[in-house]
């Protein structure tokens, strides 16, 4: 039984030594802006990277439509890959309130290396036709204001 238990904090300590070299997640909420972001994550899979969280708000009424833009960036701000989510909810229900929001997941088609930085923002509007080079320097400029 002691050896289980030593195994089982064992495993505990490795995992979070090793999410400690996790990719580094920005989120970038605008002043006024009635969307949320929460409980970002970032997890490898056999199909790439996957990117889930919340998005929530603090009313339940009146909240715009938009897009999510989830931005994968080297530390000196170049594009890796760009995804963006659609979401035109007009209210959240009782029971999206309930449960904290709206979940989102996207997957990039590759593994990131372990230094990139991942930005994820809301945008009213209509998805970008195409991906914008400069958008992780606009980004770092967003979020420093």
């Amino acid at each position: 039984m002691k050896i289980l238990t030593l195994l089982f904090f064992t495993t505990l300590y490795l995992n979070a030594a090793y999410a400690d070299e996790a990719l580094t997640i920005e989120l970038i909420d605008k002043p006024a802006q009635k969307w949320k972001l929460q409980d970002v994550s970032v997890e490898g899979t056999a199909q790439g990277t996957q990117v889930s969280g919340l998005l929530t708000a603090f009313h339940r009424f009146g909240l715009p439509s938009g897009h999510l833009d989830i931005v994968a960036c080297t530390p000196s701000d170049d594009l890796i890959a760009l995804t963006t989510t659609d979401y035109t909810p007009p209210f959240l229900t009782h029971r999206e309130m309930k449960q904290g929001g709206i979940r989102f997941s996207t997957t990039f088609n590759q593994q990131l290396p372990t230094d990139t930085i991942i930005k994820v923002t809301f945008h009213r509007g209509q998805v970008r036709p195409q991906s914008d080079p400069e958008i992780c320097r606009q980004l770092t400029a967003d979020s420093s204001k």
